[in-house]
């Protein structure tokens, strides 16, 4: 048990040892990946931004789709009723 505490020890020193030493070119590289892939990663985000506003703009267009199916539907009962009642002469007159 103790060889292993030593071990693991040993490495965590050695992996900081590591970072201390190359972590200002691991960060220049990984800055240069980012700075030749930023046209990837911008069409990326923004085709996903894309998707996302698409996708919430056809739930917008159902329940809009369904309000106007309901008033058209309301309207069409409105038309219907109108047509059915009679109109006499004086219909515009106050009793």
């Amino acid at each position: 048990m103790t060889t292993l505490k030593a071990f693991f020890t040993t490495l965590k020193t050695q992996i900081a040892d590591i970072w201390n030493k190359s972590k200002v070119f691991l960060l220049a590289i990984g800055s240069l990946i980012v700075y030749f892939e930023w046209q990837q990663i911008k069409e990326y985000f923004l085709t996903y931004m894309g998707q996302k506003e698409i996708t919430s703009d056809k739930k917008e267009d159902q329940q809009l789709a369904a309000k106007e199916k309901a008033d058209n539907d309301q309207a069409n009962a409105l038309v219907q009723q109108a047509s059915n009642e009679n109109v006499d002469a004086n219909w515009n007159k106050k009793k």
